[in-house]
């Protein structure tokens, strides 16, 4: 009872660490973004030519305004490019939104959403994985919108659209702010400390099971708990990150918005923003991205990717602890794994729960499997012995 309580105790130390470095991981950087403002006219923002947008003052603040009242009609849209942005890793945006009476188009992106957008070295365009800052149909009432975006390595140009897809509906957005921000200096010791606490609780509760490993065998099996949690629980490999559990704390000032002018002037072709009199300030080097896309790809073309993964896992744990009595370990990380992002990243949905029975089915494949072939072994060891 007494080591439950300093495990349960420990747990909640090891949460309310991490996140807290979670939630003052990033710092502003302004001067480093040119201005981006929803007023009237947009600064920096504008409409293609088959898009339109309007921006109405209610309570002596700007609100952009997308409306579309008919399915053969001008969508509702407004987007910005800011072009390479070397010297920028993460960009941090917030910003709250309605929408009323939309209803959807043919397609599952024919909504109201706010994405980022992307162009590679070789001109494609797309949008980077998990770039919605939200999006939905029917009706919403006011709420906030937080993320910070990682930029990879293979952006060329990037950007942010605002739009009003759906067949018909309105799109309100408020109190957008889009700045640079960085990591702060002490995050990665922090981490780092954090990271070895967990490994040793993991430590600790795999050498309290009834069958106790040896100390190397307890050693691996809790690296190999806290690596896989690490890529699979949080933070994951995602190049979006949500705040916890409320709003980042980026010691940014609050924004400040320009009054609604009477006139509407036509806004001009987005084009990338020119930033070449923003300051050149030295960031770390942009990563890939790459093994969250082979992730996200092998997921979405291999159906039973869950099944395999925690049965793989499962059995890779119990080998290196040398029995199945740690069988708690990997099932509480395939509950987590489902778990913890639908908590995090505010857009879960059924398949999560999909993936949940996956996790638990290919944690069952295993334990299965490993007294199968622990039944088969000991009377071949009985065996050779006499």
């Amino acid at each position: 009872m007494k080591r439950t309580l300093v495990h349960g105790l420990a747990g909640v130390l090891l949460v309310a660490a991490t996140m807290a470095i979670w939630h003052w991981r990033f710092v502003a950087d302004p001067g480093v973004l040119p201005d981006t403002r929803l007023s009237n006219p947009l600064v920096n923002w504008s409409s293609l030519s088959h898009e339109q947008h309007e921006v109405v003052d209610r309570g002596g603040s700007p609100i952009l305004k997308l409306t579309r009242t008919d399915p053969a009609g001008k969508p509702g849209g407004v987007r910005l490019w800011f072009g390479p942005l070397k010297n920028v890793r993460y960009i941090h945006v917030r910003c709250e939104s309605r929408w009323q009476d939309v209803v959807p188009g043919s397609h599952s992106w024919h909504i109201a959403r706010f994405t980022a957008h992307m162009k590679t070295q070789d001109g494609k365009s797309g949008h980077p994985p998990g770039s919605h800052l939200f999006g939905g149909t029917g009706d919403s009432d006011w709420k906030a919108n937080e993320a910070v975006y990682r930029l990879t390595s293979d952006m060329a140009d990037f950007g942010f659209a605002i739009a009003m897809l759906g067949k018909t509906g309105t799109l309100e957005v408020r109190e957008l702010s889009i700045t640079a921000v960085r990591q702060r200096p002490w995050v990665p010791y922090a981490a780092t400390l954090v990271v070895i606490g967990w490994l040793g609780l993991a430590f600790s509760l795999i050498r309290n099971q009834g069958d106790r490993p040896a100390l190397w065998r307890s050693l691996a099996a809790a690296a190999s708990l806290v690596a896989f949690c690490w890529f699979f629980v949080f933070p994951q490999t995602r190049s979006m990150y949500y705040p916890l559990p409320t709003t980042f704390d980026t010691g940014q000032a609050p924004a400040v918005f320009s009054p609604v002018e009477t006139a509407n002037p036509p806004a001009p072709a987005p084009e990338a923003i020119e930033t070449s009199s923003l300051p050149d300030r030295a960031s770390p080097p942009r990563d890939s991205g790459e093994l969250h896309r082979i992730f996200r790809e092998i997921d979405k073309r291999f159906g039973p990717v869950h099944i395999v993964l925690f049965a793989s896992f499962t059995l890779g744990f119990f080998a290196l602890t040398g029995n199945a009595s740690q069988w708690r370990l990997p099932l509480a990380i395939a509950v987590l794994a489902e778990l913890v992002p639908q908590l995090t990243d505010r857009h879960g949905g059924w398949d999560d729960w999909t993936d949940l029975v996956a996790n638990l089915i290919g944690v069952g494949i295993a334990l299965l499997a490993w007294r199968w072939f622990s039944q088969r072994k000991l009377p071949t060891e009985s065996h050779q012995q006499s």
